[in-house]
């Protein structure tokens, strides 16, 4: 009975009434333990799942693969992977064979490096343990979130192919491929994997539309994906429309970009903050201080919260085209909003005060910056030297030359000549 409850237990996630069962319980066995590890494990609580293992020789209970397994799962989700990796260890210095589990728990966390993986994978091979779809997608996603690893990802999902183990790379395999040759910037393997994937008669979902879309480097061309997903009957997500959006403020194209935020807002979704900032960012590339300034107001309206990003783009509009005082309230709605003004935000707002001469503000914000902890920059000195040029003081900039120039900062000739004049 103790043991169906724990297990319902696992299914609900309440580790805590898990091991209150097990306190009334004087001789659980390793069914009930093994469940109670992996509760602990689904509820984030590595440290006690690991407690419960090490109490079960003290209960004359002997653990089991499954039991090791859930403890490895329970340290894997806890982001602990060196624990894992003991753990395995421990399995087979017990003379257990360690299983696909086993192995899949490790290849599948999220905080081991990518060499791991590697490691596994060959273990396995060399082992009694055949890896199975399951370990491969694991591995291959772990070569995807090591940055630069595309030619390995790619590789592995060939030894998938030709493993003579039967095995078929599914979607997961393919859209994290996908991903590492967009982030390795090889944008044209990405598209090939695509055509790949419909030449085995493998539906590319959203996952894998969305990372071709992202690996893409240009506007036209993930216009065309975003169009071949609503051919193939797939809905774009905020993530589709996004990569669109943020290519719009590459290519100055700030109309496309309120096209696509309307298109989302007719649809079945609203757009979140990720969309409204690529749109702000757009408007700002493209001069619209004014439209920039109503879609950030606009964001509010539908939930969605205005974040650095978002901020930082209507300052910059504003500050492009002079509008100080805008800029510069805007600066302080961050602030008070406690979203903590970066370089960028400074450099933005400093621009727009050296653009109208406003010299003692444009001092007074840099000389704020190391109050606030926010590191200035040549952009934020230049500004200020910019600034009181403009207004004849060229002893102040001089001084302020001298400063950008002991904190190792460049400059640009044409500003070492109007402040030596």
């Amino acid at each position: 009975m103790c043991s169906a409850t724990v297990t319902a237990c696992e299914e609900a996630g309440a580790w805590q009434f898990a091991l209150d069962l097990l306190q009334l319980r004087l001789s659980p066995d390793v069914i009930t333990l093994s469940s109670a590890i992996t509760v602990c494990g689904k509820g984030g609580q590595w440290l006690l799942a690991l407690e419960l293992l090490k109490q079960m020789p003290a209960r004359q209970i002997l653990p089991n693969v499954i039991t090791f397994n859930a403890a490895i799962s329970a340290c894997e989700r806890g982001g602990q992977w060196q624990l894992s990796l003991s753990l395995l260890e421990e399995l087979v210095l017990a003379r257990m064979f360690p299983d696909k589990v086993s192995y899949s728990a490790i290849l599948s966390g999220q905080s081991g490096p990518w060499q791991l993986a590697s490691e596994l994978l060959g273990v396995m091979t060399k082992g009694r343990s055949v890896p199975d779809e399951i370990s491969y997608n694991a591995a291959i996603t772990a070569y995807e979130r090591g940055g630069s690893q595309w030619a390995l990802a790619l590789e592995l999902l060939g030894a998938a192919r030709e493993s003579g183990a039967g095995l078929r790379p599914d979607e997961v395999s393919f859209s994290a491929v996908i991903t590492a040759c967009g982030r390795g910037e090889h944008w044209q393997q990405s598209l090939a994997l695509l055509s790949q994937m419909r030449l085995r008669r493998l539906s590319p979902n959203q996952f894998s539309c969305n990372a071709a879309i992202s690996a893409c480097p240009s506007l036209a061309m993930r216009l065309r994906l975003l169009g071949h997903m609503s051919v193939a009957r797939l809905a774009p997500d905020e993530i589709s429309y996004s990569a669109c959006i943020s290519s719009c403020e590459a290519a100055a194209a700030w109309q496309l970009a309120l096209r696509l935020l309307d298109t989302m807002q007719g649809s079945s979704f609203t757009p979140g903050t990720i969309s409204f900032s690529a749109g702000v960012s757009a408007l700002d590339k493209g001069g619209q201080w004014q439209r920039a300034l109503l879609l950030l107001r606009q964001m509010e309206s539908v939930r969605a919260a205005p974040n650095q990003i978002s901020f930082n783009a209507a300052i910059s509009a504003c500050g492009k085209l002079g509008h100080w005082q805008v800029a510069v309230e805007l600066l302080q709605e961050m602030r008070a909003r406690r979203l903590p003004p970066d370089s960028i935000s400074h450099n933005a707002a400093g621009s727009a005060l050296e653009k109208d001469g406003q010299w003692e503000r444009a001092l007074h914000l840099l000389c704020e910056m190391p109050r606030l902890e926010v590191a200035a920059d040549a952009l934020s000195f230049n500004a200020a030297i910019s600034a009181c040029k403009s207004c004849g003081l060229w002893q102040a900039a001089q001084t302020l030359l001298r400063k950008m120039g002991e904190a190792c900062f460049p400059s640009h000739d044409s500003l070492l000549l109007g402040t030596s004049s």
